[in-house]
């Protein structure tokens, strides 16, 4: 004990180590454990090289994906969906989330030293929901014996979901509006959101941190409004959130940072102290070229394009 004492002493006195580090001095454990910073986890950068145990263990509620879920709530599609008894998304409340110590440069974009707010995606970014939409828009045609070309999903995912409505209207010559053809398209998918479409894993905990910090959150997504608002509520993590907007409401996808932008005024900040978090490429390359700063995220739906996600960010996070 004397030598461990002596240690945890000598770490204070170099400034490796802060008292406490967010903990009431009643509960301060007796080990630290340490932990690799060579890692783009937010879990890890968050209990970046020193850790202490008791208070990984406290928070392990919050970073445990099932602890974010909420009972489910009433969606519009009518699904009937057995109870579930409620879980906190907060942390305990004797604990704190920690400010992190910004020696570690990876940190500088989480801190509010240099952000003012952050811009998240939704699909691939805060949700792990691009399952949902697999295909969704070549199901459709083959469900009318419709054969759909080839790149069709692709270019349907870098549109607006109106905009892609009204191309299968035009291509395929069909006979309902675009609003009708996309409420068709939509709802098996809606139903997803209402129903069990989870968060990333470690989204609640980074959320959390910001929130602590005074930043500012909103969401920009090519999806519909009602599912990524019904997916969020459920999750515990709308409250987070000033607005949700997307790019039907400003009438382009991603491919033009006009959402980023719109997002960026209602938020009332300058671009240069503004996130924008994403998981595709050709949205990173938007919001960057735009003049903001960007975080990419890992995703398996973008795994070919994540030397290149690397590349363009200012910051690389996995949030699984």
């Amino acid at each position: 004990m004397k030598y461990l004492r002596n240690a945890l002493l000598l770490l204070i006195g170099t400034g490796v180590l802060t008292p406490g580090f967010g903990l009431p001095p009643a509960k301060l454990p007796r080990r630290v454990k340490i932990a690799s910073c060579e890692t783009s986890s937010f879990r890890d950068l968050f209990f970046s090289c020193i850790t202490r145990e008791a208070f990984q263990h406290e928070l392990n509620p919050l970073i445990k994906q099932g602890a974010s879920f909420l009972p489910p709530i009433p969606s519009p599609f009518h699904i009937e969906i057995a109870p579930q008894p409620p879980l906190s998304l907060l942390p305990p409340a004797d604990i704190e989330i920690p400010q992190l110590s910004l020696r570690d440069p990876r940190l500088a974009l989480l801190s509010k030293q240099q952000v003012d707010a952050f811009i998240f995606d939704l699909d691939g970014t805060l949700l792990d929901s691009l399952d949902a939409w697999k295909n969704s828009a070549v199901n459709y045609l083959y469900s009318r014996g419709i054969k759909p070309y080839s790149g069709l999903q692709e270019e349907m995912e870098q549109l607006s979901l109106l905009d892609g409505a009204r191309i299968l209207k035009e291509r395929y010559q069909l006979k309902e509006s675009p609003e009708e053809l996309l409420n068709a398209t939509l709802r098996p998918i809606g139903e997803r959101y209402y129903r069990d479409i989870p968060a990333k894993t470690d989204v609640p905990l980074l959320l959390a941190y910001l929130h602590k910090q005074g930043i500012k959150m909103a969401v920009a997504t090519a999806s519909h409004a009602d599912f990524a608002r019904g997916a969020l509520k459920r999750l515990g993590l709308l409250d987070y959130f000033e607005f949700i907007i997307t790019c039907d409401e400003v009438g382009v996808g991603k491919r033009s940072p006009l959402v980023y932008e719109v997002a960026a005024k209602r938020l009332g900040t300058e671009k240069a102290r503004t996130v924008v978090v994403e998981d595709a490429l050709y949205a990173l390359k938007t919001a960057h070229d735009a003049g903001f700063k960007t975080i990419g995220v890992a995703d398996k739906h973008s795994l070919d394009d994540l030397p290149q996600i690397q590349q363009t960010a200012d910051m690389f996070l996995n949030l699984e």
